[in-house]
């Protein structure tokens, strides 16, 4: 159909071309303005052919490919499709800002006590620490019960003491002042001969109000002595006593108990001390 259309072209067409001949054998050879113009009617349908005598004709070539349709509606979401493996882990963020403080919640109630755990291993000795700061002098405390609070002397010679004397201080005395439940503790010698015979006598230590009045021995009655003529000998009296609160005088005492008298040429020498 394309030849014979080609062919009538070429009869129309003046001697400009037929003074040249050209075969044509693929419609590629003709311009493409040209070849619309020569589609002509479609011609009677031919005479159908047994299957066993029809013969597949020549595969067309491809045609251009059309201009792209419009997009169809969207379809329906399909089904879920199975999770996908665990990805790796990503990196550390970045540190956010710090929050402000919360409000202070209430306390919380004690709990039980727990049950006592058992004693820890001992840890091991630690080194010995600098000394300590020396700490500031304390008050001076109260008076104890025991001390000294006084301690006098009497040192002097005596005077002739009479035979039938009575108790009377053999030489000078010592004062001292006692508070109650103090102590006088004491002791002298005094060397003593008697004239013109032997005598006897008492001694001891003795203490007498200082305004006056009688004398009072440490002990119950003294010791008992005994004086010879021209013969000194050294008598010696030591004695403790509570006599009170007061003030007294405190010295050697001597009870000449027959007539021979007691010679003064002599000293005694004593003290006398006041202890809590």
């Amino acid at each position: 159909m394309v030849v014979a259309c080609l062919a009538l072209f070429v009869a129309s067409a003046g001697t400009s071309i037929a003074a040249s001949h050209y075969l044509i054998t693929s419609t590629k050879q003709i311009k493409p303005s040209v070849l619309k113009q020569l589609k002509g009617a479609r011609g009677p349908a031919g005479p159908s052919a047994t299957p066993a005598a029809a013969l597949p004709g020549q595969k067309g070539d491809t045609g251009a490919t059309g201009a792209t349709g419009p997009a169809g509606p969207k379809g329906d979401t399909g089904a879920a499709g199975p999770a996908g493996p665990q990805g790796s882990k990503g990196n550390t963020g970045d540190t956010g800002a710090a929050g402000t403080n919360g409000d202070k919640g209430d306390p919380g109630a004690n709990g039980t006590n727990g049950d006592k755990g058992d004693p820890g291993a001992n840890g091991t000795k630690g080194d010995k620490g600098d000394p300590g700061a020396s700490g500031a002098t304390g008050g001076t405390g109260p008076q104890g019960p025991s001390g000294v609070v006084n301690t006098v002397t009497f040192v002097g010679s005596i005077d002739e003491i009479p035979g039938d004397s009575g108790i009377v201080f053999a030489g000078p005395t010592a004062t001292v002042t006692t508070a109650a439940g103090q102590r006088l503790t004491g002791a002298a010698e005094v060397p003593l001969y008697s004239d013109p015979t032997t005598a006897s006598f008492y001694f001891g230590l003795c203490y007498q109000s200082h305004g006056g009045g009688s004398l009072t021995n440490f002990a119950p009655t003294g010791s008992l002595g005994y004086a010879y003529p021209s013969d000194p000998r050294v008598f010696t009296a030591t004695a403790s006593v509570v006599p009170g609160a007061g003030t007294w005088n405190v010295g050697f005492c001597v009870m000449n108990l027959f007539s021979p008298k007691l010679e003064s040429n002599t000293v005694v020498n004593g003290w006398v001390q006041v202890t809590n």
